[in-house]
């Protein structure tokens, strides 16, 4: 277990880190893509699907993990989460995505299934290896 969990842990540390590189050089951010997009910009949480943002902020607090802010949050975009989570966005999005496992994670079991995977929310240019948004 605690090798798994330390496992886990450098994945998302790597990940975190080869993201932050790969972003430093582009003028794209989480924040951009939120605003231009006004969501994620995929449909994992659309208004009317099971994990839509007001749900999600819903189960946080009541696990814990947050204030219930759900009346702040509007279902058609994350915008409202850049009040207080600007500066710390894309960390925040690659915890809540790439920690747990496929039981507790509905990212992770989409990820097991073969739904989801880094692509659902980044770009890849295979010419020249850049990792950007959607």
């Amino acid at each position: 277990m605690k090798k798994s969990l330390l496992i886990l842990l450098m994945v998302v540390f790597l990940v975190t880190l080869i993201t932050t590189l790969a972003f430093a050089s582009s003028p794209k951010s989480v924040e951009d893509m939120v605003k231009q997009n006004k969501s994620c910009g995929v449909s994992c949480h659309e208004p009317d699907s099971e994990h839509n943002l007001k749900n999600e902020i819903k189960e946080m607090a009541k696990e814990g993990n947050h204030a219930d802010v759900s009346s702040m949050v509007s279902n058609e975009s994350a915008e409202k989460c850049m009040t207080c989570h600007s500066s710390d966005f894309g960390e925040i999005l690659h915890v809540a995505h790439l920690v747990g496992t496929p039981e507790d994670n509905h990212f992770l079991a989409e990820v097991k299934s073969g739904e989801a995977n880094c692509i659902s929310c980044h770009s890849l240019n295979a010419k020249t290896g850049k990792i950007g948004l959607d």
